[in-house]
């Protein structure tokens, strides 16, 4: 009789043993499956916010006010709905930098010729390509994330901006 009560306390022993573990194991995976899903939305916002400063680039580059007056644009914030509910979800802000111009000749450009000092014709354009970066700073209020995305567009106009420097 001795010998079986001394087996039923071993035995709760063990299994009180096994009982910790699989309650310390059951809170490993809940940490770690929460530390998963974490970074799963971390990164579900990162991507959301390039796709939204993405949008604001081509959105700028759309515009008729990038167009005409590109310098202009980077004085206004672009809203972006990415869901299409009609309440902007982000806002970016776009700074514009223009990196060179260089003169271009074509069918709707004004050019004249003149002599130059070796005999040869210089021909000046009536129109310029200015290579431009346009960078879309976003960031998402709610999670914090901060993203930056640049494109760089060459683009023909009838005057080069002021402070733009010639290509070499």
């Amino acid at each position: 009789m001795k010998r079986a009560q001394h087996s039923r306390g071993v035995v709760l022993v063990t299994v009180l043993i096994f009982l910790i573990v699989i309650t310390l194991f059951s809170v490993s995976m809940f940490r770690s499956s929460t530390t998963n899903l974490r970074a799963t939305g971390n990164m579900q916002a990162r991507q959301e916010a390039v796709h939204a400063a993405t949008v604001a680039v081509e959105q700028t580059l759309s515009s008729d006010l990038f167009a005409q007056q590109p310098a202009a644009v980077a004085s206004s914030p672009v809203e972006v709905d990415l869901n299409g509910d009609g309440t902007p979800d982000y806002t970016a802000r776009i700074s514009l930098q223009c990196l060179r111009t260089a003169p271009v000749g074509g069918n709707n450009c004004a050019s004249t010729q003149f002599p130059a000092p070796d005999g040869s014709m210089i021909e000046v354009s009536g129109c310029v390509e200015t290579d431009w970066n346009i960078r879309a700073e976003i960031t998402d209020p709610a999670t914090g994330t901060e993203v930056g995305v640049n494109q760089g567009i060459a683009q023909q106009s009838v005057s080069a901006p002021a402070a733009c420097p010639p290509r070499q």
